[in-house]
């Protein structure tokens, strides 16, 4: 699990006094990726210790690997190992045309075929000896689900090129 020290009572991570004062209470663990630390530790705290009850930071690694459009296509799971294609409705909508900066996770897949804050993400067999849930296979999506289901989405409409990289956090 971890540790109750990285637990924040804020629940939507913005930049600003809120994200300086939870680096300052953690202390030693502000040197964590800290988008790995404002992901998961900062907003979705108690669902990944219900998810991985047996992670231990001190002997993780959190590193960063990139795959390519077609990579993440293929090998990318969620819950239940099921294909991130629950949010193709924000594309496939009208109501996001013409107004792109008011969600910046869609509008920076549609500018740029990328997104600009790493997912993270699990290798299924790790995700396995920490906790007792349905995993995505080969690798499971912690969290990310909107930015991933825009990639493959925007992917199959021929938007993205297989090839492009795309960053993620990654636990070892």
């Amino acid at each position: 699990m971890l540790p109750d020290q990285l637990r924040s009572e804020y629940r939507l991570y913005k930049p600003g006094e809120e994200w300086e004062y939870y680096l300052e209470s953690i202390g030693e663990y502000s040197s964590v990726d800290n988008e790995f630390l404002s992901q998961i530790c900062y907003e979705h705290y108690d669902r990944f210790n219900s998810y991985f009850p047996k992670f231990d930071l001190t002997r993780s690694r959190i590193s960063r690997i990139k795959l390519t459009t077609k990579e993440v296509y293929d090998l990318i799971k969620y819950d239940g190992n099921t294909e991130l294609d629950f949010w193709y409705a924000h594309i496939d909508g009208e109501h996001w045309k013409g107004k792109l900066s008011f969600y910046q996770v869609l509008s920076s897949i549609v500018e740029t075929g990328t997104w600009f804050l790493p997912p993270v993400i699990i290798r299924h067999e790790l995700a396995e000896t920490l906790g007792d849930r349905l995993y995505g296979q080969p690798i499971h999506l912690i969290e990310g689900t909107h930015r991933v289901s825009y990639l493959r989405r925007w992917y199959e409409l021929g938007n993205v090129p297989a090839t492009n990289k795309h960053e993620f956090i990654i636990l070892e």
